[in-house]
């Protein structure tokens, strides 16, 4: 989604991540910092959100892997 070519024609990749859970644990993070009752008031509902992000993001990475290992194995192009 983000990248850019160079002069010599190869293609970068932006250096931030492209596993989207990570990204939203950033965003969890940024909201929780700007607004600190959020978590004062609705602690239990945050905590639970704070950990299916978390295991999201590891199944996610996970999953990733395993699907890497597969097109290595079988020498999928797609």
């Amino acid at each position: 989604m983000w990248s850019y070519k160079d002069e010599e024609g190869k293609v970068h990749d932006f250096a931030g991540s492209q596993n989207v859970w990570i990204k939203r644990i950033g965003l969890f993070l940024l909201i929780i910092g700007m607004f600190p009752t959020l978590l004062v008031t609705y602690g239990k509902e945050l905590t639970f959100m704070w950990k299916f992000i978390i295991i999201a993001t590891i199944a996610s990475y996970v999953i990733y892997h395993i699907r890497g290992l597969f097109k290595s194995i079988f020498g999928s192009k797609a």
